[in-house]
């Protein structure tokens, strides 16, 4: 198969992937999505149905499954090719093992067991001319903000992706994934967050889309 015909198939991974998508409710018998993630997931489609120019903030609280949502939002939002930013190696790893494999997302029976795993490039070094190959072929590309930095300088990279991630937008520190979303303006953006203000106390740029308070998590108990 020649790399043209590859990149059109990954193209429609995510598009073709949402077909097999469901929106289970857990409840204290049946795994399925938490009241916060419903909420987010949808919040995201439908700020996206009208606006692509502005960054989209989403806020959850600690341990209420964000990291589930910004799974499924390149699915919903239909993305050809997603970049997802981390803010350390550590969470990198984490996710990567995730994403490949659906793992949480199964469980909570977004998708059954059948359902085709996307090409997850784990990038783990600076970008080099030589890893054109292995953007092309991967879904979701996750990287650490200086990765993903050195990603977002090439031109070639660049115009394949079309949505970027960024996980622990407050922790980042603000020059590297600031100059991240410059060089990805013609993509769509999500920042998922505890809060929406920086380390050093700056409100992060964007349209909050949803924001769920530490009274409804404490409510649901998913935090603390």
């Amino acid at each position: 198969m020649k790399i043209s015909d590859e990149l059109n198939k990954n193209d429609f991974y995510f598009s073709e992937g949402y077909k097999r998508m469901n929106y289970p409710k857990e409840t204290i018998n049946e795994p399925g999505l938490r009241n916060a993630q419903i909420g987010a997931i949808h919040a995201i489609s439908s700020y996206f149905t009208i606006n692509h120019s502005s960054a989209a903030i989403v806020v959850m609280p600690t341990g209420s499954g964000k990291t589930s949502v910004l799974m499924m939002a390149p699915y919903v939002l239909g993305g050809k090719k997603v970049l997802v930013v981390t803010p350390s190696r550590m969470v990198r790893g984490q996710i990567t093992e995730d994403y490949s494999q659906l793992i949480t997302l199964t469980r909570a029976c977004v998708f059954d067991d059948r359902v085709e795993r996307p090409n997850v490039f784990e990038m783990e070094h600076l970008f080099k001319e030589d890893n054109i190959s292995d953007v092309q072929e991967a879904q979701v590309i996750i990287a650490t903000p200086t990765c993903a930095l050195s990603l977002t300088k090439n031109s070639d990279a660049t115009k394949l992706i079309d949505l970027v991630l960024i996980d622990e937008a407050h922790h980042v520190p603000a020059k590297t994934w600031e100059q991240i979303l410059v060089n990805m303006k013609h993509a769509k953006q999500i920042l998922f967050t505890a809060t929406p203000f920086r380390l050093d106390n700056k409100e992060i740029k964007g349209d909050i889309v949803f924001n769920y308070p530490l009274s409804l998590a404490y409510r649901d108990g998913i935090f603390g």
